[in-house]
């Protein structure tokens, strides 16, 4: 899967395998802010689109995986991840 959480106007692209509920907790732990998901999506494809949307949004990096962008972007980031035919 593929998600985006915001923390204080703050944008996380990433991925996981393991479930979103997990990943939420991880992320939230390490944050004094409360973490929100604004996206989940699957893909057979989790590496190739996390790629593709980091190399977008390089010049708005922050750190990590961590953007500074405007809210409609990070929601309309949710269209570029498809469901791949293998």
């Amino acid at each position: 899967m593929v998600y985006c959480m915001e923390s204080e106007g703050f944008y996380k692209i990433g991925v996981t395998r393991y479930g979103i509920r997990k990943r939420m907790q991880s992320i939230q732990t390490g944050n004094p802010f409360e973490v929100k998901l604004m996206w989940v999506k699957r893909t057979n494809n989790m590496g190739k689109y996390e790629r593709m949307i980091h190399q977008q949004l390089k010049e708005s990096h922050v750190r990590g995986e961590w953007y500074a962008i405007p809210k409609v972007l990070a929601k309309e980031l949710k269209n570029i991840v498809t469901h791949d035919d293998v």
